[in-house]
């Protein structure tokens, strides 16, 4: 922030807080723990839940402090707006990529804390559309980029329809702003990433329907793209990597495995063999649903994290543990980001997502 320098020097004087954004932190627990006079609590949605310290971001609290807020809880996003606020000097949001959509409740929760110094914590501060960063900076920095509508007629319209000044513009003003740190920067012992990039070959059956999907779609697409629906047009695509993946992802009635499974399958056996890790990264957790049977007939032990996960924590350290199965299968979504998974040194994306900064985050 532009007064970072005025931050006091004597630590003793200063509130420091650390709120998770994300859905319970890597422990997927409820609420935030804060520490005052030597003693753990933990805060609900303005009140002690009763719930014990389960290894989220502690919050070190040395005077002042009243209620902190942390959505994670099942009834946060109900009660956010009768949270009480909280004395802080410096608020730091990690895995802020959580309030990228300023309309939800969490996001204007965490607009509405007050703090001297703020910070964002994120390793995709953009992931889909320019406005993510704005709800970024309106948390950490309000007031830089104008209002919502102001920055979509200043900086997102025109960035959009290619203007090279407005994206220049953009640039210059949060330049000062961002602290940007690189992997190869902090984690020096590491070796480079090593990428590769697996083809199979469709069996007839799959090749047909996949063909019958794309012919079927170009049609549709030429007349969406008439209309201007192009989150339609994006849905006849998704149908199409659907069908390259797992026929039975578009159709019930599919009992057969998929090329691309069985190329997964030989591929795992292989690295297993030679005493590896593995994690598995897919966007769909239907797609999860199809490895795991292949798995549990190759005796292959493995573990799952995905939205549905009550206890990451747990599940994590069963992974971590040197005799944990070897193979972990994750969603995007919910294994994506807030986890470090040191064990392995195989990552698998089933298929290429939209987003390759989502991607990069999960590998990394």
């Amino acid at each position: 922030p532009p007064n970072a320098a005025a931050l006091a020097p004597d630590q003793a004087a200063v509130t420091t807080m650390l709120v998770s954004a994300s859905a319970g932190g890597a422990s997927g627990g409820a609420g935030v723990i804060a520490e005052q006079d030597g003693e753990q609590h933990k805060y609900c949605c303005g009140e002690r839940c009763g719930l014990q310290p389960d290894g989220l971001p502690v919050v070190s609290v040395r005077h002042g402090m009243r209620v902190v807020y942390l959505s994670g809880c099942p009834e946060a996003d109900h009660h956010a707006g009768a949270v009480e606020q909280p004395v802080a000097v410096v608020l730091c949001l990690d895995e802020a990529q959580a309030i990228k959509n300023p309309d939800t409740q969490i996001a204007r929760a965490a607009f509405g804390i007050s703090a001297e110094h703020r910070l964002a914590l994120t390793g995709t501060p953009m992931e889909n559309r320019l406005e993510e960063l704005w709800s970024a900076f309106h948390f950490a920095a309000p007031g830089l980029l104008g209002g919502r509508s102001g920055f979509r007629d200043r900086f997102e319209g025109p960035i959009l329809n290619g203007s090279r000044s407005a994206r220049d513009a953009l640039r210059k003003r949060i330049r000062p702003f961002i602290l940007r740190r690189l992997k190869s920067e902090v984690a020096r012992d590491l070796p480079p990433r090593t990428e590769l990039i697996l083809r199979c070959t469709l069996s007839e059956e799959e090749r047909q329907i996949y063909e019958s999907v794309r012919s079927l779609g170009r049609e549709e697409v030429v007349k969406l793209l008439e209309g201007g629906k192009m989150l339609s047009v994006l849905e006849v695509l998704l149908r199409m990597r659907q069908a390259a993946c797992h026929p039975g992802l578009l159709s019930r009635n599919w009992e057969r495995g998929s090329a691309k499974m069985e190329l997964l399958l030989e591929t795992l056996q292989e690295i297993l063999s030679e005493g590896h890790c593995a994690l598995i990264f897919s966007q769909w957790t239907s797609l999860l649903d199809k490895v795991e049977p292949l798995l549990q007939a190759e005796n292959i032990r493995y573990l799952r994290l995905d939205g549905s996960t009550r206890d990451r924590a747990a599940v994590v350290e069963q992974f971590e543990n040197p005799e944990g199965p070897p193979v972990f299968l994750l969603s995007l979504k919910a294994g994506g980001s807030g986890l470090n998974l040191t064990r392995a040194d195989y990552v698998f994306h089933l298929y290429p997502w939209w987003n390759p900064a989502a991607e990069d985050q999960a590998t990394d």
